[in-house]
Formats: structure tokens, C-alpha cells, sequence
């Protein structure tokens, strides 16, 4: 969750296009006018700046935190029900002021609609299930609300299962069980992003409906418990979900978390198709912030990893050539100089998603 600001700071270069030939840069350019981009998981803060950011990196639409973990006044805070009412009026009256570029979706079918009419599609999801308490029936009340997304834990315990920075993960309580059925049966998105193993598993095993890893890198090559093991990616693959690479923190990409570039985003890509398969994969950057002075800080973010040493190791850092939203050409860019088709792009970028969500949501 919460990387650091995005668009306060000059937009850097951008080296992987300019490795390119013409033909290659005309290709980049052309994906991100015409395929249709959906990002997994975005924490940024929307306004009519950054809706002109997505829109301008070629971003159709983005499941779009608007309920989670964090720091008040030092404290750590998890979401209880009020406050994810009241993130979500405000989230409403935001989309209305913003109507003329952005729209809230809860289908495909809106998203296709809102991209026709060249607005924004955001997706309201949670990036902790602890607004729904202990009453499962809170859920219908979010789903009425718009929510479509729902990650079970944070890197703490709640009343549904394990987070990733539990000391011990003891998988799903029976409430977690029952939530997820509720979610299958009103089409919400079981997400396990930041779940534990053990939590993961158990999801993954439960859920009727394919599940989402939104936004979470390999473990095989950055051996942190908030990323997937492969033998999560093959359950995943077997229960039909989908798993987004996120662009950040440093030590969820490579041991050199300093060093670490686009092209390392992309070879965790790679890991998970080679388990997955090129059908189960998307983008989940977890971009956050507008300008230097919005968005979560550094110290803050430091903070709450702090609380949880376990989910976290190394340092954190933001890979070069991949800093911000703007800079998306960038991994593709990598992914055409790796030889994919504009189809493989298209199914990575958004295809994915699409088909993952009109079987979870439903018409």
C-alpha cells in the first residue's frame, strides 16, 4: 500500500524508449492510445490533475483504495464500518465534481461505457476487510454502496484471517469463510494481496470464484512474506484468479533494492506467467499521491512497515524508469523490446481483468 508521491517531482527520462527504434516507440505509443489499460490497485489521491495523469499514461481504469490501514496521529488505524461509510460519501461527492472525466464503475459494462465516452473508470475496493467487522451483512450494505473489491487482511489480524506480517498465521477464522461466501454470492473480488500464506491459501481453496492477488511481486526472486510463493501462484492458477506485479517498494523486487529497474518489474511478470500462464497475469502498480505534499509520506509509510518487521525486509526504493504512473510507457516499452505482441500486451494490460471480472461481478 502507499508508495511515495507521484507527481510533485520533474517527470525523469525515460531510457528503455529511448533504446528503441522509431517503429518500436510509434508501437509503445499506439498500445497506450488504443488498448484498454485497467490497473488493479491505485492508492494515489484523485483529482483533476491526476485523472489527466491516468488518462494521459493511457489508463482506462483502476480499483481505487478507498478504504484500508492508517497512521492517525501515530496510531495505526484500521477501518471499522463508520469510517468506510463516510471514505465512500466522500468518494462519491469526488466522482461528482470530477464527472466530466471520471466515473464510478462497478461492472464491465461500465467501464466499457465510461471508455467510450473517454472518462476515467474507478472501482471502489478496500485494502482491508476490517469495515466489515464481525457481520457479514455489512457486506451487502458495501456492495450497495459500489464496493467491488475486498481485500481480506492488511499485514494484521482482523476478525477475517491473517495478514502478512502476523509473527503467526493461522489461515481464515470460520467468519473469514463465511465472508468469502457472501462475497462470491454478491460478486465481490476476494482479494489476498496482503493476506499470509496460510490466509492466502485458504482462500484460495474456499472461494468458488476465481481470487485476485491485485498487487503483490514473486517470491522466488525477493524472498518477503508480502510477496506470492509459487506454490500460491499454482493454487492461484488452479482456482482461475489473476496476479498484478506492483511497481513498489524496493525489497518486494530484488535484493538491491536501490538497483532495481523496470526491467526487474518485468522479470517478476515473467516468474508468474511462467506458472500462471499469460492469461492470469496484470498490472497492479499501487501508485500513490499527486503532488509532494499529498498522499502518504515516507515517514509515515516507514512507520507503518514498522509495525509489521515480519511482512517487510531491506529497503525501500522506487525502480528507475518506473517512479510514477507517467512513466508506464516504460514497462511496456520493456515488454515489446522482450518481443511480446500487441495481443499479449492487450491481455496483460486489461484483457485479463476484464474477462476475470465479468465472471467474478457478473453482467
Amino acid at each position: 500500500m502507499h508508495p511515495t508521491t507521484d507527481g510533485g517531482a520533474p517527470r525523469p527520462a525515460m531510457p528503455d524508449l529511448a533504446a528503441l527504434t522509431p517503429e518500436q516507440v510509434e508501437r509503445v505509443e499506439r498500445l497506450h492510445r488504443d488498448t484498454l489499460i485497467f490497473d488493479a490497485l491505485t492508492t494515489s489521491v484523485l483529482d483533476r490533475d491526476y485523472a489527466q495523469v491516468l488518462r494521459a499514461a493511457g489508463v482506462d481504469a483502476t480499483n481505487y483504495t478507498v478504504a484500508d490501514t492508517s497512521l492517525a496521529q501515530g496510531q495505526l488505524v484500521q477501518d471499522n464500518f463508520d469510517m468506510a461509510c463516510r471514505k465512500i460519501a466522500m468518494w462519491l461527492s469526488l466522482l461528482e465534481d470530477l464527472a466530466d472525466g471520471s466515473g464510478p464503475a462497478t461492472s464491465v459494462a461500465d467501464l466499457q461505457r465510461l471508455r467510450s465516452q473517454g472518462r476515467f473508470a474507478v472501482f471502489f475496493g478496500f485494502q482491508n476487510g476490517s469495515p466489515i467487522e464481525d457481520n457479514v451483512d455489512f457486506l451487502d450494505v458495501f456492495h450497495r454502496l459500489g464496493v467491488r473489491f475486498v481485500q481480506l487482511t492488511y499485514n494484521a489480524r482482523n476478525f477475517i484471517g491473517s495478514g502478512s506480517g502476523e509473527r503467526e498465521d493461522e489461515g481464515l477464522s470460520d467468519f473469514g469463510l463465511a465472508a468469502i461466501t457472501r462475497m462470491n454470492e454478491l460478486g465481490i473480488v476476494v482479494d489476498v494481496s496482503h493476506c499470509g500464506y496460510r490466509t492466502t491459501m485458504d482462500a484460495l481453496t474456499h472461494s468458488a470464484q476465481p481470487v485476485a492477488v491485485t498487487h503483490a511481486n514473486m517470491r522466488a526472486l525477493a524472498n518477503t512474506p508480502r510477496n506470492k510463493s509459487d506454490e500460491q501462484l499454482r493454487a492461484l492458477k488452479a482456482n482461475g484468479g489473476v496476479v498484478g506485479v506492483k511497481h513498489m517498494i524496493g525489497d518486494m523486487v530484488s535484493k538491491q533494492a536501490a538497483d532495481t529497474t523496470v526491467a526487474d518489474l518485468v522479470d517478476h511478470l515473467e516468474h508468474a506467467m511462467g506458472i500462471v500462464g499469460l492469461e492470469h497475469v496484470c498490472l497492479g502498480t499501487d501508485f500513490s499521491g499527486t503532488t509532494a505534499s499529498m498522499g502518504t509520506s515516507d515517514a509515515e509509510i516507514m512507520a507503518i512497515r514498522g509495525r509489521w518487521p515480519n511482512a517487510y525486509l531491506g529497503s525501500r526504493s522506487r525502480p528507475r524508469g518506473f517512479q510514477s504512473i507517467r512513466e508506464l510507457p516504460n514497462f511496456t516499452a520493456e515488454l515489446v523490446r522482450r518481443g511480446y505482441s500487441d495481443a499479449d500486451i492487450a491481455l496483460i494490460y486489461g484483457g485479463n481483468m476484464v474477462r476475470f471480472l465479468e465472471q467474478v461481478l457478473g453482467s
